[in-house]
């Protein structure tokens, strides 16, 4: 990918600011545009043997992505090491489902690094009474203002959940856009998505986890990704092997979140929902080795 490739991903989106702010008419700034990045989500299984380390990588659809990613990708997780994982007391060889986030950014000219931003581990599976399970969870309406504007993004919400299944507390963690404005439009566009997703979270209901250690608490903390994108304005919907420009929006403070609710992970996809603190393949290496 060169650099007008680069700026022209980038640029095809532009948000149509009318709905969201006076500044219809303004041009994006470089400023924005140099914090854009081009985002790819990677689906596969990893082996992992006793003592941690990575023996087999398989990627789910891997001649759709380009040659380069995929090397890639092998090299960096085959170097990975993970927390042993104990059954009666011994560690154990595992077989793990994994979401990767690969992200690139521009460097200088002509110049790009490709690094795996986010991770997750493990089976999503809705019926695992092990863990929170949902009820009811009517996504959010797309806001007129936003629409109109074609405000496109991901907002990643934390949700309190109490034992009757009832949300107790939400908060948007963070709000990563895949449309640009100005500072001030871009600042709207999220609140404006936080909002809308917050409060259709408080009506959500869940259900509680009816075995293992996690049935005894009094409330579980979640995180679950609420998506808005629009057909239309230039735009095309995620696919496999394809990157995606965004911009990622800042961490947000969650004030019910403790110090050790670590692991926040934008490679959760739309329709998962993620509990916080759950034991689980636990990756020693840091991404950003």
């Amino acid at each position: 990918m060169n650099y007008k490739a680069w700026a022209a991903a980038l640029l095809v989106v532009l948000l149509c600011s009318a709905g969201v702010a006076s500044e219809a008419d303004a041009r994006v700034p470089a400023a924005v545009i140099a914090q854009a990045q081009m985002s790819m989500m990677l689906d596969g299984t990893i082996d992992v043997e006793a003592d941690g380390r990575v023996s087999a990588l398989r990627i789910d659809g891997e001649a759709d992505y380009p040659g380069g990613v995929v090397a890639h990708v092998h090299q960096v997780v085959q170097g990975w090491e993970f927390e042993p994982v104990l059954r009666d007391g011994q560690p154990v060889a595992f077989t793990t489902p994994m979401t990767i986030r690969l992200v690139a950014s521009q460097i200088g000219d002509g110049g790009y690094e490709i690094r795996i931003a986010s991770t997750r581990f493990g089976e999503h599976d809705p019926e695992d009474r092990s863990r929170v399970r949902t009820l009811a969870m009517t996504p959010p309406r797309y806001p007129e203002q936003a629409y109109r504007a074609g405000v496109t993004g991901t907002v990643y919400l934390a949700v309190q959940v109490g034992r009757d299944g009832q949300v107790l507390d939400v908060a948007a963690e963070q709000v990563d856009l895949t449309s640009a404005g100005t500072e001030r439009v871009m600042a709207q566009a999220r609140e404006l998505l936080a909002r809308t997703s917050t409060q259709a979270a408080r009506r959500w209901r869940f259900l509680a986890p009816e075995q293992g250690e996690a049935a005894q608490a009094q409330s579980w903390n979640l995180r679950v990704p609420v998506s808005f994108q629009l057909s239309g304005f230039g735009r095309s919907e995620p696919s496999r092997g394809r990157w995606q420009p965004y911009i990622p929006g800042p961490r947000l403070f969650v004030p019910f979140l403790r110090k050790d609710d670590d692991g926040f992970s934008t490679a959760l996809q739309e329709g998962q929902i993620e509990m916080i603190g759950r034991p689980g393949p636990r990756l020693k290496t840091p991404l950003a080795s």
